[in-house]
């Protein structure tokens, strides 16, 4: 295992804590490592595409941060080469692989919903204005597209499979950011996701409206919004308390009763079945489950 950085001092401390022993201040150096079977890329976006080919050249596998390049053509140069050379190569696309994302898989594999036809999904981060932030840099592929709209583009992609057609619109500051991201994505099947992205604004909205300091801000209150039908799930809103690494609802009365868990080994919750009681009880709502906490 090894690690490379710019800051040889940084490089050294993070080899330390995390019992790396090899460092490295060259990525080519890296890259050369005999020793090194893969490489994990997660340097600002526009260095992807020419880190991961170099490493592919040189027999790697490569596992690139999201986005895996700059443009769809790069994206297709990258897995041509990986293709020819018989090494793996993908995006760390995170939020693909956590739990909630294999239950929805399953949910969707067995019928449990029926047939999507929509998606509507936000996501925003309320970052200041920071010419030097990478966020805010184009020469680094700062942008809401790119950090924001990611997350949303992804969940479409993962309900709706490949899409028909792509209409997309948004902000563009002087500097070439773009600090907004509004893309309809529509299937030959009819079903369509709305999707968007900002730099300036928390994501989570009730009632249609979202603000700059509303659910989701730091500190504000959080919304988790519930909705199903085969299961029974009428459409509630609840507050939650949330971590960094998780969320908890108060005031799911009817949850234990009917399967309604929070899975508490993500970042986010799974819903599966139940209700959110109209009464919020005081204090988090757990369920415990073949051993397992949820």
């Amino acid at each position: 295992m090894a690690f490379a950085a710019r800051d040889a001092a940084k490089t050294e401390s993070v080899a330390t804590r995390l019992g790396i022993p090899r460092t490295y201040t060259d990525t080519g150096a890296l890259i050369a490592d005999g020793e090194v079977d893969a490489v994990y890329i997660a340097t600002p976006h526009p260095l992807h595409r020419d880190l991961a080919l170099e490493a592919i050249a040189a027999g790697k596998h490569v596992l690139v941060e999201k986005p895996m390049a700059m443009s769809a053509a790069e994206t297709q140069e990258i897995t041509d080469a990986a293709r020819a050379a018989s090494v793996l190569a993908m995006e760390a696309m995170w939020t693909r692989y956590l739990p909630q994302s294999d239950t929805l898989r399953q949910i969707l594999a067995e019928g449990l919903i029926g047939r999507p036809h929509l998606v509507h999904a936000d996501f925003g981060l309320q970052m200041p204005y920071d010419p030097d932030h990478r966020l805010w840099n184009a020469e680094l592929g700062g942008g809401a597209m790119l950090d924001a709209c990611i997350y949303t583009v992804n969940l479409a992609s993962l309900v709706l499979g490949a899409p028909a057609t792509i209409d997309a619109t948004g902000n563009v500051l002087p500097s070439g950011v773009d600090v907004t991201a509004n893309i309809l994505i529509t299937k030959a099947s009819w079903a369509f996701a709305v999707v968007v992205g900002v730099l300036r604004m928390t994501s989570g909205s009730l009632h249609g409206w979202a603000c700059s300091q509303g659910p989701g801000h730091a500190g504000g209150t959080r919304l988790a919004r519930l909705v199903g039908r085969q299961r029974e799930v009428p459409s509630r809103v609840c507050a939650v308390t949330s971590s960094p690494f998780g969320w908890e609802v108060s005031g799911c009365d009817a949850g234990t009763e009917v399967g309604w868990t929070g899975l508490r080994t993500g970042a986010m919750p799974v819903v599966r079945a139940g209700a959110c009681g109209s009464q919020a009880r005081a204090g988090p709502c757990r369920h415990q489950r073949s051993g397992r906490s949820h």
